[in-house]
């Protein structure tokens, strides 16, 4: 488990401390104040012993294990438990990752996992609060957590965004075929992001309702402005799915177009070997009779010289005659 320890002063500095019995030494010393305990991956036994420090259901402690909870919020008398969302954008793939944070008047317990760590290192966060500091207390510094994380979802959906743009215009062009398993891949990861983000939404609201008396008056329009942001992206991730909709009919449209071409061009194909079999159906016919010696027979053999000529002449004429014949319908089922 990688564990930090931080507390606030009542006018918001932060500092960091080496281990939990400094950590723990020192929080009582600083009235007005409040602690922060930051963990990435811990295990259960070392999560429920932080969990007695704090007094926290057994409950919560359980969210932390649970294979992909959606986001909520827990009520307690003396505490929240929030699960929340993290998104990481790659490739046109919104991937999330779960955070679990216990919040108090003054304490804040977050419980991230190792690949939200590895995107996002949380150094970045405490450089900014040690340089800024924080007033307000722990639900103030919820929200900077989780006001960061609200954020890093533009950037995931705008690489999406420009990525299903990019088919669009590639497949518009004939430069290249749509994927449908990469279509298929987006549009899941987009309908994870937007139930994640519809149930990110109504947690925000109940904060904003005040159902729970560990949010102050003070803390409530940073949330409402939260709220805001949640909206506008779940906005653009709808966008976004209908976009993946229509490249989705579009691929349809150019799948059953291709079919229809090569169709009609297996149907030319046959059309023309029809036109020829019926061509020379006749002339097969007649040249497997009277090309045996029944037709010398017919007409002597001293007047072959003449009567194959006129044979020749004659097969020559009922092919004409059939193809013209053969013409003269095509044209007209044309003009029906």
């Amino acid at each position: 488990m990688k564990t930090r320890y931080f507390t606030f002063t009542c006018e918001g500095v932060l500092a960091e401390h080496a281990n939990a019995v400094e950590f723990f030494a020192q929080v009582p010393s600083i009235p007005g104040g409040c602690a922060w305990i930051d963990c990435c991956d811990p295990e259960r036994i070392e999560l429920e012993d932080l969990a007695v420090n704090f007094s926290l259901h057994r409950l919560s402690v359980d969210d932390c294990f649970e294979e992909n909870p959606i986001p909520k919020i827990d009520i307690f008398p003396e505490y929240c438990a929030l699960v929340f969302h993290d998104a990481a954008g790659s490739d046109g793939i919104v991937s999330l990752t779960e955070a679990n944070y216990f919040v108090g008047r003054n304490f804040l317990l977050s419980v991230r996992r190792e690949a939200s760590e590895a995107a996002h290192p949380i150094g970045k966060t405490v450089e900014r609060l040690k340089r800024n500091g924080l007033p307000g207390g722990a639900p103030m510094l919820l929200h900077a957590l989780l006001d960061e994380t609200v954020d890093r979802v533009f950037p995931a959906l705008e690489e999406l965004t420009e990525r299903i743009a990019g088919m669009e215009d590639a497949a518009i062009a004939g430069e290249a075929a749509l994927d449908p398993g990469a279509l298929s891949d987006m549009r899941k990861s987009l309908l994870a992001l937007r139930k994640s983000l519809n149930y990110e939404r109504e947690l925000v609201s109940r904060i904003r309702r005040r159902e729970s008396a560990v949010f102050g008056e003070a803390v409530l329009p940073y949330f409402g402005d939260l709220g805001d942001h949640i909206a506008s992206y779940l906005d653009l991730a709808e966008s976004s799915r209908e976009a993946i909709g229509n490249l989705v009919q579009m691929n349809l449209a150019m799948s059953s177009n291709a079919m229809a071409e090569a169709s009609n061009r297996m149907n030319r194909s046959v059309g023309r070997l029809t036109f020829i079999t019926v061509i020379f159906m006749p002339l097969t016919l007649l040249s497997g009779i009277l090309g045996m010696s029944e037709f010398t027979m017919m007409t002597g053999q001293g007047n072959w010289k003449l009567s194959y000529p006129l044979l020749l002449l004659g097969m020559l004429g009922i092919a004409a005659a059939t193809a013209g014949i053969l013409r003269r319908l095509d044209e007209r089922d044309g003009g029906e």
